[in-house]
């Protein structure tokens, strides 16, 4: 059977996206919001699923969390 999780998370980043973005004080409301202006499909399910580490991050999801959230590529490594 095919997955798409290691180690039972299906990313490893959930958890410094939802500590930036709790440091910024913005809701997981807001900050799909805000990647939904910059033209993404994206809900506060997903967000709270991307946090959880039961969702995948497309590359393009990523670089506006990134961009929202100020983080720098170096801080997305392992």
């Amino acid at each position: 059977m095919k997955s798409n999780k290691y180690k039972e998370k299906a990313n490893f980043l959930g958890n410094l996206i939802s500590e930036r973005r709790k440091a910024y004080r913005i809701s997981q409301n807001v900050l799909a919001s805000k990647m939904q202006l910059m033209g993404i499909n994206i809900g506060k399910n997903d967000i709270s699923k991307i946090e959880a580490g039961n969702r995948l991050i497309r590359d393009y999801e990523l670089l506006a969390i990134k961009d929202i959230l100020n983080l720098e590529l170096n801080d997305l490594h392992l």
